[in-house]
């Protein structure tokens, strides 16, 4: 799921520093961010910023102008 996002958040200039199964840690695109404050959860559908705060992963795309589309059995509320 994440790779689907990876390219999407660099061609907003989001420099990407690590990437694990669910989750990916960047420098913050809402301050001047020299070490990666941020960490995006796509499984928990969140994200957190130490010095912004966080929301929302949909929030967050949203901010950001990227398209987010959940997985459809987070938005079904069942597991396939």
């Amino acid at each position: 799921m994440i790779p689907d996002y990876l390219d999407q958040l660099r061609e907003k200039g989001i420099t990407v520093t690590s990437v694990s199964e669910d989750e990916v840690h960047c420098l913050c695109p809402f301050h001047d961010d020299k070490h990666p404050s941020m960490s995006i959860n796509f499984k928990k559908g969140v994200y957190n910023c130490y010095v912004c705060g966080g929301h929302s992963v949909e929030q967050l795309f949203e901010k950001l102008g990227v398209d987010y589309r959940p997985p459809i059995e987070e938005v079904e509320g069942v597991s396939l």
